[in-house]
């Protein structure tokens, strides 16, 4: 799989999914693992979730929930930020459905 990432300005940036050899004129390459997606995971998740704020210690990122998509990224951020800064004007202007600028 390969996504382009620079399709609304026309720049050559992409992101692939590939195993066997890089595409020519490469300029970077980032390896990541992916979590297993077991019981095991989920309980960890559920761990994570109630250890939140411990010690002042707070965790946001994709695989801090549900399957680790980008968008629960966002939506831990979001979940932090509402319990550090509930009063955010910048929480408030992207939580605000109304708001769609």
């Amino acid at each position: 799989m390969t996504i382009w990432h620079g399709h609304r300005t026309g720049a050559p940036v992409f992101a692939s999914y590939i195993q066997d050899k890089e595409p020519a004129e490469t300029k970077h390459v980032s390896t990541f693992w992916l979590p297993m997606e077991t019981p095991q995971h989920f309980e960890a998740q559920k761990a994570l979730a109630a250890a939140q704020g411990e010690a002042g210690l707070w965790f946001a990122g994709d695989y801090t929930r549900d399957i680790g998509s980008h968008e629960d990224a966002v939506c831990s951020a979001i979940a932090v930020a509402e319990k550090l800064a509930p009063n955010s004007a910048r929480l408030a202007q992207i939580t605000d459905p109304e708001d769609v600028s």
